[in-house]
Protein backbone atom coordinates (compact mmCIF):
# COMPACT_ATOMS: atom_id res chain seq x y z
CA UNK A 1 0.00 0.00 0.00
CA UNK A 2 2.59 2.59 0.70
CA UNK A 3 4.51 1.90 -2.57
CA UNK A 4 0.92 2.09 -4.49
CA UNK A 5 0.48 5.36 -2.76
CA UNK A 6 3.68 6.27 -3.56
CA UNK A 7 2.87 5.82 -7.15
CA UNK A 8 -0.27 8.29 -7.28
CA UNK A 9 0.95 10.68 -4.34
CA UNK A 10 3.87 11.70 -6.18
CA UNK A 11 2.84 12.91 -9.46
CA UNK A 12 -0.70 14.20 -7.59
CA UNK A 13 1.20 16.58 -5.09
CA UNK A 14 3.70 17.50 -8.29
CA UNK A 15 0.40 18.13 -10.05
CA UNK A 16 -1.30 20.38 -7.64
CA UNK A 17 1.92 22.49 -6.86
CA UNK A 18 1.15 23.47 -10.45
CA UNK A 19 -2.07 23.98 -9.97
CA UNK A 20 -1.83 26.27 -7.06
CA UNK A 21 0.40 28.53 -8.51
CA UNK A 22 -1.24 28.71 -12.50
CA UNK A 23 -4.38 29.54 -10.74
CA UNK A 24 -2.85 32.02 -8.22
CA UNK A 25 -4.94 29.74 -5.17
CA UNK A 26 -8.60 28.98 -6.88
CA UNK A 27 -7.02 25.17 -6.68
CA UNK A 28 -6.10 24.39 -3.37
CA UNK A 29 -5.05 20.73 -1.73
CA UNK A 30 -4.09 20.44 1.83
CA UNK A 31 0.07 19.16 0.97
CA UNK A 32 2.31 16.77 3.27
CA UNK A 33 3.36 19.63 5.48
CA UNK A 34 0.65 22.10 6.87
CA UNK A 35 2.17 25.23 9.40
CA UNK A 36 0.44 27.65 11.01
CA UNK A 37 1.12 31.21 12.90
CA UNK A 38 -0.77 33.88 14.49
CA UNK A 39 -1.81 37.01 12.38
CA UNK A 40 -3.36 40.22 13.30
CA UNK A 41 -7.72 40.27 13.25
CA UNK A 42 -8.03 41.13 9.37
CA UNK A 43 -9.60 44.63 8.89
CA UNK A 44 -11.17 44.04 5.54
CA UNK A 45 -14.58 42.33 5.57
CA UNK A 46 -15.09 38.89 5.35
CA UNK A 47 -17.55 36.84 3.33
CA UNK A 48 -18.89 34.81 5.22
CA UNK A 49 -18.69 37.13 8.48
CA UNK A 50 -16.61 35.57 11.43
CA UNK A 51 -17.60 34.85 14.82
CA UNK A 52 -18.97 37.25 16.41
CA UNK A 53 -16.27 38.63 19.30
CA UNK A 54 -13.21 36.81 17.34
CA UNK A 55 -10.56 37.38 19.56
CA UNK A 56 -7.71 34.94 17.25
CA UNK A 57 -6.75 34.91 13.82
CA UNK A 58 -4.20 32.16 12.00
CA UNK A 59 -3.30 32.40 8.91
CA UNK A 60 -2.04 28.18 7.97
CA UNK A 61 -0.08 26.95 5.02
CA UNK A 62 0.24 23.71 3.36
CA UNK A 63 2.92 22.83 1.11
CA UNK A 64 5.47 20.10 -0.54
CA UNK A 65 9.20 20.11 -0.13
CA UNK A 66 8.74 24.11 0.47
CA UNK A 67 6.23 25.12 -2.25
CA UNK A 68 2.86 26.11 -1.31
CA UNK A 69 -0.55 23.91 -1.66
CA UNK A 70 -3.08 25.81 -0.14
CA UNK A 71 -3.24 28.92 2.55
CA UNK A 72 -6.14 29.80 4.74
CA UNK A 73 -7.04 32.20 7.01
CA UNK A 74 -8.92 31.15 10.22
CA UNK A 75 -10.53 33.86 12.54
CA UNK A 76 -12.68 32.39 15.34
CA UNK A 77 -13.16 32.53 19.23
CA UNK A 78 -11.82 30.96 22.22
CA UNK A 79 -13.57 31.03 25.20
CA UNK A 80 -13.87 29.06 28.48
CA UNK A 81 -17.39 27.35 29.64
CA UNK A 82 -16.71 25.77 32.96
CA UNK A 83 -13.74 24.19 32.87
CA UNK A 84 -13.77 23.21 29.05
CA UNK A 85 -11.89 25.10 26.20
CA UNK A 86 -14.30 25.74 22.98
CA UNK A 87 -13.27 26.96 19.95
CA UNK A 88 -15.15 28.60 17.42
CA UNK A 89 -13.95 29.43 14.03
CA UNK A 90 -14.70 30.33 10.22
CA UNK A 91 -12.38 29.27 7.41
CA UNK A 92 -11.42 31.77 4.40
CA UNK A 93 -9.36 30.56 1.45
CA UNK A 94 -6.16 33.05 0.48
CA UNK A 95 -4.49 33.81 -2.64
CA UNK A 96 -0.42 32.98 -3.16
CA UNK A 97 -0.69 37.21 -2.06
CA UNK A 98 -2.73 36.29 1.84
CA UNK A 99 -5.89 38.00 0.02
CA UNK A 100 -9.16 36.15 0.40
CA UNK A 101 -10.72 34.35 -2.66
CA UNK A 102 -13.32 31.41 -3.61
CA UNK A 103 -11.02 28.36 -4.06
CA UNK A 104 -11.70 24.84 -5.29
CA UNK A 105 -10.45 22.40 -2.31
CA UNK A 106 -9.20 19.00 -3.84
CA UNK A 107 -8.41 16.65 -1.08
CA UNK A 108 -10.72 14.42 -1.76
CA UNK A 109 -9.25 13.47 -5.74
CA UNK A 110 -6.11 11.68 -4.52
CA UNK A 111 -8.27 9.23 -2.44
CA UNK A 112 -10.39 8.54 -5.16
CA UNK A 113 -7.70 8.47 -7.64
CA UNK A 114 -5.92 5.70 -5.84
CA UNK A 115 -9.13 3.96 -4.48
CA UNK A 116 -9.54 3.70 -8.65
CA UNK A 117 -5.88 2.87 -9.37
CA UNK A 118 -6.22 -0.37 -7.18
CA UNK A 119 -9.69 -1.30 -8.23
CA UNK A 120 -8.82 -0.80 -11.89
CA UNK A 121 -5.15 -2.92 -11.74
CA UNK A 122 -6.76 -5.93 -9.46
CA UNK A 123 -8.84 -6.11 -12.26
CA UNK A 124 -7.11 -6.21 -15.42
CA UNK A 125 -4.40 -8.29 -14.18
CA UNK A 126 -4.43 -9.09 -10.65
CA UNK A 127 -1.44 -6.79 -9.49
CA UNK A 128 -0.58 -3.66 -8.67
CA UNK A 129 2.86 -1.79 -8.54
CA UNK A 130 3.05 -2.63 -5.18
CA UNK A 131 1.95 -6.16 -5.33
CA UNK A 132 4.75 -6.30 -8.24
CA UNK A 133 7.21 -5.23 -5.59
CA UNK A 134 6.43 -7.79 -3.51
CA UNK A 135 5.45 -10.50 -5.66
CA UNK A 136 2.26 -11.04 -4.53
CA UNK A 137 -0.68 -11.41 -6.45
CA UNK A 138 -4.67 -11.31 -6.13
CA UNK A 139 -6.35 -13.66 -7.67
CA UNK A 140 -10.58 -15.20 -7.62
CA UNK A 141 -11.53 -18.12 -6.19
CA UNK A 142 -13.65 -19.23 -9.21
CA UNK A 143 -10.84 -18.79 -12.06
CA UNK A 144 -7.57 -18.99 -9.85
CA UNK A 145 -5.82 -19.34 -13.06
CA UNK A 146 -6.79 -16.32 -15.23
CA UNK A 147 -4.94 -13.29 -14.79
CA UNK A 148 -7.00 -10.17 -12.95
CA UNK A 149 -10.25 -10.96 -10.70
CA UNK A 150 -13.87 -9.19 -11.57
CA UNK A 151 -14.42 -5.65 -11.12
CA UNK A 152 -17.62 -6.44 -8.84
CA UNK A 153 -15.21 -8.48 -6.27
CA UNK A 154 -12.16 -6.01 -6.37
CA UNK A 155 -14.17 -3.02 -5.51
CA UNK A 156 -15.87 -5.49 -2.56
CA UNK A 157 -12.17 -6.34 -1.41
CA UNK A 158 -11.28 -2.43 -1.43
CA UNK A 159 -13.86 -1.14 0.41
CA UNK A 160 -14.36 -3.95 2.62
CA UNK A 161 -10.95 -3.38 4.02
CA UNK A 162 -12.69 0.20 5.81
CA UNK A 163 -15.55 -1.76 7.17
CA UNK A 164 -13.77 -1.03 10.79
CA UNK A 165 -13.76 2.44 10.35
CA UNK A 166 -17.41 2.28 9.73
CA UNK A 167 -18.88 2.61 13.81
CA UNK A 168 -16.34 5.46 14.46
CA UNK A 169 -17.68 7.28 10.97
CA UNK A 170 -21.06 6.61 12.22
CA UNK A 171 -20.33 7.90 15.50
CA UNK A 172 -18.92 11.26 14.15
CA UNK A 173 -21.64 11.96 11.82
CA UNK A 174 -23.93 11.54 14.95
CA UNK A 175 -21.86 13.85 16.97
CA UNK A 176 -22.52 16.17 13.98
CA UNK A 177 -25.72 16.26 13.77
CA UNK A 178 -26.91 15.60 17.18
CA UNK A 179 -24.46 18.47 18.39
CA UNK A 180 -21.56 16.62 20.47
CA UNK A 181 -19.89 16.65 23.70
CA UNK A 182 -16.86 16.44 22.73
CA UNK A 183 -14.50 19.73 22.50
CA UNK A 184 -11.01 19.84 20.92
CA UNK A 185 -8.32 22.25 21.54
CA UNK A 186 -5.74 22.58 18.96
CA UNK A 187 -1.99 23.14 19.20
CA UNK A 188 -0.16 26.01 16.63
CA UNK A 189 0.30 22.96 14.23
CA UNK A 190 -2.85 22.63 14.58
CA UNK A 191 -2.77 19.52 15.79
CA UNK A 192 -4.90 17.84 18.34
CA UNK A 193 -3.54 18.38 21.81
CA UNK A 194 -6.44 17.89 24.21
CA UNK A 195 -9.87 16.58 24.21
CA UNK A 196 -12.47 17.46 26.92
CA UNK A 197 -16.04 16.36 27.54
CA UNK A 198 -18.86 17.87 28.97
CA UNK A 199 -21.24 15.49 30.73
CA UNK A 200 -20.98 12.38 28.41
CA UNK A 201 -20.74 9.34 30.33
CA UNK A 202 -23.45 7.30 27.39
CA UNK A 203 -21.25 9.13 24.79
CA UNK A 204 -18.34 7.53 25.90
CA UNK A 205 -19.16 4.67 26.76
CA UNK A 206 -20.50 4.42 22.73
CA UNK A 207 -17.18 5.85 21.78
CA UNK A 208 -15.52 3.18 23.14
CA UNK A 209 -17.64 0.22 21.80
CA UNK A 210 -17.13 1.78 18.39
CA UNK A 211 -13.34 1.74 18.92
CA UNK A 212 -13.21 -1.70 20.38
CA UNK A 213 -14.98 -2.95 16.86
CA UNK A 214 -12.71 -1.14 14.91
CA UNK A 215 -9.27 -2.52 16.95
CA UNK A 216 -11.40 -5.83 16.92
CA UNK A 217 -11.79 -5.85 13.06
CA UNK A 218 -7.73 -5.50 12.56
CA UNK A 219 -6.88 -7.57 14.85
CA UNK A 220 -8.61 -10.61 13.27
CA UNK A 221 -7.64 -9.91 9.75
CA UNK A 222 -4.08 -9.30 11.18
CA UNK A 223 -3.97 -12.50 12.85
CA UNK A 224 -5.21 -14.24 9.78
CA UNK A 225 -2.57 -12.68 7.88
CA UNK A 226 0.16 -13.57 10.22
CA UNK A 227 -1.45 -17.26 10.05
CA UNK A 228 -1.57 -17.05 6.38
CA UNK A 229 -5.05 -17.32 6.17
CA UNK A 230 -7.15 -15.12 4.20
CA UNK A 231 -8.25 -12.12 5.73
CA UNK A 232 -12.51 -11.21 6.37
CA UNK A 233 -12.09 -8.52 3.47
CA UNK A 234 -10.56 -11.39 0.81
CA UNK A 235 -13.13 -14.11 2.25
CA UNK A 236 -15.59 -11.17 1.61
CA UNK A 237 -14.49 -10.93 -1.96
CA UNK A 238 -14.07 -14.12 -2.83
CA UNK A 239 -10.59 -13.72 -3.43
CA UNK A 240 -7.00 -14.91 -2.43
CA UNK A 241 -3.95 -13.41 -2.07
CA UNK A 242 -0.95 -15.40 -3.24
CA UNK A 243 3.10 -14.89 -3.63
CA UNK A 244 5.88 -16.04 -6.21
Amino acid sequence: MIVDALVIGIPFQILVVWLYAATDGAVQVTGMYVGCHIVDQPKYALDPPPPKQSNFAKECRSSVIGLETSRTLVVGRAFREGSVTKTVSQNYSLDSDGQPRNALHLDWLEQLALLAYLITMEHRTGVTLGNYVFRIEVVSWKSPGSPGIPLLNSIIRQLSQWLGLVPIVAFGVYEFIAGGEFSFVFNEGWTIKSITLKSATNEVRVLLICLGLCVLWSLCNLILIVAKRDPLFDRLARVTVLRD
